[in-house]
């Protein structure tokens, strides 16, 4: 089933450009477990990481267009994980400088919009204990807030044996709502498109 569109989120794509991406970025630095090889760690999760080739929602989901228009948001059966989980080493993670240089370019590259909108970046050197993970993911997605929700929602307090489930694989809640909330809600909606649709005339009016 495709996933309608808020008219916030349908303007994150309407007016997204090469020089005016709309995702938002989350760098966490991380410590190797006492003991780990350090050359052979971060490739190993990758390897690891990898292999959740299949998404739950919205990470799974392409927008869906008519005209260059969006409309929802559309599941997809695979996952190019080569695209979504990418693998980095750089000279030296702990020089911060050099760090966020490198993922200031990550950053500027815009998600491609025939993809589902995420990317989960590993970045690595072969001689500290210290790596990163930089993820991005479209606006369309998500607010800031939800979005650190999610993510925060991945880890555990203590170290155990348990397999580790990345944020795209997660499967999250959906809370059922009755007829006559999602009647009202529905009519909210209307009513908002119409006040929209108002503003957006008087906008055009005043330019013109």
């Amino acid at each position: 089933m495709s996933k309608t569109l808020s008219f916030l989120d349908k303007s994150f794509w309407i007016t997204e450009s090469d020089d005016n991406p709309k995702h938002v970025g989350c760098l966490q630095l991380l410590e190797m477990p006492e003991g780990a090889k350090s050359p052979e760690y971060v490739p190993a999760i990758y390897n690891e990481i990898k292999g959740f080739a299949k998404g739950t929602s919205p990470f799974n989901c392409v927008v869906k267009t008519v005209l260059g228009y969006p409309v929802g948001l559309s599941p997809v059966k695979h996952l190019n994980m080569d695209y979504h989980v990418q693998l980095h080493h750089i000279d030296d993670v702990s020089d911060r400088q050099n760090l966020d240089d490198f993922v200031a370019q990550l950053h500027a590259a815009r998600l491609d919009p025939d993809k589902p909108l995420w990317q989960y970046h590993f970045i690595f050197d072969t001689n500290s204990s210290t790596y990163a993970i930089y993820a991005k993911v479209h606006h369309m997605y998500g607010d800031g807030a939800t979005l650190v929700r999610w993510f925060q929602s991945c880890y555990v307090s203590a170290s155990n044996n348990s397999e580790f489930t990345p944020i795209w694989a997660v499967k999250r809640l959906r809370h059922k709502r009755n007829d006559s909330t999602s009647f009202y809600k529905r009519l909210v909606s209307v009513g908002s498109a119409i006040k929209t649709g108002f503003d957006l005339l008087i906008i055009l009016i005043r330019i013109f």
